[in-house]
Formats: C-alpha cells, structure tokens, sequence
C-alpha cells in the first residue's frame, strides 16, 4: 500500500521538530511503525535530557551499585584463602580455566 508523500513529510517533521519516537509517530499517523521506521531511519532521535531529579537519582543509584560491587570484590578477596583449602572450590576454579565458559569454549577467562 502507498502512504501519500504528506505522511511521509509529516513523519519527518514530528521526528525533526518534535523529536517524537517512532511508535509515537505510528500511532499519530495511523500506519505501521516499520513504515514509519523506513521513512525517519536516517534521522536519529534527538537524546532527551534528564530532569535534575532524574540526574541526582541516577548518580545514587550508581554510587550505590559501586558501593554494592567493592562490598562483594572486598568480601571475595577476604574469603579467598579460605576457598582456596576446599578441594571442591580448587577443583571447580581448575575445571573452569581448563574448559572455558559455555559462550566462549575456546577462550579461557584468566
């Protein structure tokens, strides 16, 4: 079906002017998001800055999640020489480095 080139230069301007994303576009215009996609594909959306509450929220979250990550590398560190004795725990690690991971047999993750 042939859309008339008026959506098509519709769909553009919402993309350009409003920075609208393709469902939206989609459903202001009545057709289907691939439609719309292959008309605005060479027009990347404009990115959307964050509202300061946005921004102070996301740095907690991220200095929360990095406090979480040392926490736990701080915790493995502590608990290494004691794994270390397990035969369980050496002959995993030694299985592990000799098989490689299940996405990648070929590259060892030393």
């Amino acid at each position: 079906m042939t859309h008339p080139l008026d959506l098509r230069r519709k769909a553009r301007e919402y993309r350009r002017e409003r920075n609208l994303t393709i469902d939206e576009i989609a459903e202001r215009l009545a057709v289907s998001r691939t439609t719309v996609y292959y008309w605005v594909k060479d027009m990347p959306p404009r990115k959307r800055e964050r509202t300061r509450g946005q921004q102070m929220a996301a740095d907690a979250n991220r200095a929360r999640c990095k406090a979480l990550r040392e926490a736990a590398y701080e915790e493995g560190i502590n608990l290494f020489e004691d794994l270390c004795e397990e035969p369980g725990f050496r002959d995993f690690v030694c299985m592990y480095i000799g098989e490689g991971t299940k996405k990648n047999r070929i590259a060892f993750p030393l």
